[in-house]
């Protein structure tokens, strides 16, 4: 299967691209950074969808639709196992969270049906 992945820095609800990266929790519940800003500029709500497959694994990762964002889909990989409370700064993840969930991403991605 052929593909390319580019990384770019910029506001990420606005790419028009194939696919944007949520860095969420287990339960998908999109409330805080990057998964909040996807949740308020979605319509239909995405949180419900990525919902329906929850609870996923730290190192998982699914794809949904992109609803009226410009980014065709959007690839939920979880980095911590519960989600987090506004004000509990416990819940950082583990530096190979990240890399997990990124690697994740990149499997879920090169593997959707969406």
């Amino acid at each position: 299967m052929g593909g390319s992945v580019s990384l770019d820095r910029a506001e990420v609800t606005t790419l028009a691209v194939d696919g944007i990266v949520n860095p969420t929790n287990s339960l998908c519940i999109m409330n805080t950074g990057l998964s909040g800003a996807i949740r308020r500029s979605c319509r239909p709500p995405i949180e419900q969808q990525a919902q329906l497959k929850a609870p996923l694994a730290v190192g998982a990762a699914i794809v949904t639709k992109g609803g009226n964002l410009p980014a065709k889909h959007i690839i939920h990989a979880p980095i911590i196992a519960e989600p987090p409370l506004p004000d509990d700064p416990g819940l950082d993840p583990e530096p190979d969270e990240d890399e997990k969930a990124a690697k994740s991403s990149i499997r879920g991605w090169f593997g959707r049906s969406a």
